[in-house]
């Protein structure tokens, strides 16, 4: 049976994963990840005023989605096995969501509720929940973890440009027919490495760029 929903726990776990993972004989693993990472989702530069959220959607990335070179695991994998994690919380980070959502504001119980996106569901995230600096409308493609039927969003996220929505939503609806995780991955890389380049290309107009 799975024990009670901590959002903090579930921080502290990916935070020590992090440092497990991101020195000593890692630290090269670490490296080639963040140039794999580029490639999927654009430059990422320390005066971009997004750079703080680009570095934790990188870590996020890299414990619960990266698979090193002649590795058949992740990174999150790796330590939850190192570490003897409980069976239920293996099962949560092993089965991330990464998806494209809308900040719907919030409810009558003063929950923060999200829209999945692609995958057409509503989110309601739980009163415990650490602050959530969104505002209502934002667009962004994120990381949820389900633990115990309640939802955590992780810390990196990536807000889109408002006039990206029609452009998304309707490829969000031929992605979610070929139910296919790997189709859906590489879709929300592409999302993320356009929405770089419209940073660093303003004189395109948004059409020009969401290409898919």
């Amino acid at each position: 049976m799975k024990g009670k929903f901590n959002c903090m726990e579930l921080r502290e776990h990916l935070e020590k994963a992090l440092k497990e993972f991101s020195t000593g004989a890692y630290y090269q693993v670490l490296i080639e990840a963040k140039q794999e990472y580029t490639k999927l989702t654009g430059q990422i530069n320390d005066d971009d005023d997004n750079y703080g959220l680009r570095i934790s959607t990188f870590s996020d990335w890299y414990l619960l989605q990266y698979r090193p070179q002649n590795s058949s695991s992740l990174i999150i994998s790796d330590y939850l096995l190192r570490n003897k994690v409980a069976p239920d919380l293996y099962e949560t980070f092993l089965n991330v969501n990464y998806s494209l959502f809308s900040y719907t504001g919030t409810n009558y119980k003063k929950q923060v509720t999200l829209k999945d996106i692609l995958h057409n569901k509503k989110i309601i995230l739980p009163k415990d929940h650490p602050q959530v600096t969104l505002i209502k409308g934002d667009l962004f493609t994120g990381r949820l973890l389900e633990y115990n039927d309640k939802f955590h969003l992780l810390n990196g996220i990536y807000i889109l440009p408002q006039e990206t929505k029609g452009i998304l939503e309707k490829q969000c609806r031929k992605i979610r027919k070929l139910k296919d995780r790997s189709a859906e991955s590489v879709f929300l890389y592409k999302t993320e490495y356009f929405a770089t380049k419209n940073k660093h290309y303003g004189h395109l107009q948004i059409p020009q760029i969401f290409i898919y």
